[in-house]
């Protein structure tokens, strides 16, 4: 077995990746992967449990709506606290977001600057098994799928009317179509 030493530049797991593609080759590391991910006992839900998943835009940050494309959205107040206070409680946290794949390391670096990596244990954009899920967009299912239906043309996020820290950007306002004409 052929050892090589690898120095990492940046702990971002996209970052990560990239040296040992650049290190080992794509394939490699593929076939690293898809072993690893076809050992039994990896599924790391059931190694992670209890989670709750914690929603980014809107949660973690002053989200403002769709411009067109992803922003670094200033942090809400209490957020740190808020993750502290669910760890403290014995859970693992979740972040998961709508946005794409290929913005995951975007996230990861936005939770780092903010300091609530910490508390992190994953960041994924797809939805993971939890006890709960903190999410601005949520409706609670009650079992009752005509009291959802009821809900759903006048359902908004907290954050919709809300007033954001500086407003909308002179680009947001034209995307929204609230720019003067």
């Amino acid at each position: 077995m052929r050892t090589t030493k690898v120095e990492f530049k940046s702990t971002t797991a996209y970052d990560v990746l990239k040296e040992l593609v650049n290190t080992f080759g794509a394939e490699t590391i593929k076939r690293v992967v898809s072993q690893i991910e076809s050992e039994e006992n990896t599924d790391i839900w059931a190694e992670l449990h209890p989670v709750i998943a914690v929603d980014f835009d809107g949660v973690l940050n002053h989200y403002s709506g769709w411009t067109g494309k992803y922003e670094h959205y200033p942090i809400r107040e209490g957020a740190e606290d808020f993750l502290r206070r669910v760890k403290e409680l014995g859970y693992n946290i979740v972040i998961f977001t709508a946005r794409p794949k290929h913005t995951m390391p975007e996230v990861e670096e936005w939770l780092e600057q903010h300091d609530l990596s910490q508390y992190i244990s994953v960041v994924t954009n797809s939805k993971p098994p939890a006890s709960a899920y903190v999410d601005d967009r949520g409706i609670t299912f009650t079992g009752n799928y005509e009291a959802v239906i009821d809900v759903l043309p006048t359902f908004r996020a907290f954050w919709e009317g809300e007033e954001h820290l500086d407003g909308p950007t002179e680009e947001q306002k034209k995307r929204l179509m609230l720019g003067e004409n």
